[in-house]
């Protein structure tokens, strides 16, 4: 914790976290909180929750914050050689049931399991590919 905290007073203090259950789903739980409150925390080792800063301002479509759900492959090379990762082609970009507001803890929450509807949008990787291409964005250097 201690190694932790040195780390991020030497990055961005004024932008807000995100304490998440790992085992949660449908965002239940998860917590929009300052840095003073993260490292408040009286979590114990096993606890499993992740912690996560929070971009801002955020990349925006449609005016709702997006997460992506990413798919990633690793070969075990063997002893002593290095492994090899392979990044799948298919995923999700999952958009937030809210418009962003900064101020509003539910326009941070992109999992699927919040909305119903048209709450629970979900683009295919292709899908994300091109609204970047509508908006004039580089897709490829969102992988850089």
């Amino acid at each position: 914790k201690d190694r932790f905290a040195n780390h991020v007073k030497e990055v961005d203090t004024a932008s807000p976290w995100i304490l998440k259950d790992r085992a949660g789903y449908g965002s239940h739980g998860n917590r929009v909180v300052s840095l003073d409150e993260v490292l408040a925390e009286d979590a114990e080792e096993e606890d499993q929750t992740l912690c996560q800063q929070i971009v801002h301002p955020p990349l925006l479509i449609d005016g709702r914050k997006f997460s992506m759900r990413v798919y990633v492959i690793c070969c075990v090379n063997g002893v002593g050689e290095d492994n090899e990762f392979y990044i799948s082609p298919e995923g999700l970009a999952k958009l937030a049931s809210d418009p962003y507001d900064f101020s509003s803890g539910k326009a941070f929450m992109t999992n699927s399991g919040l909305g119903e509807g048209d709450d629970a949008v979900q683009l295919d990787f292709h899908e994300l590919r091109r609204r970047f291409e509508k908006e004039g964005w580089d897709y490829e250097n969102l992988w850089q």
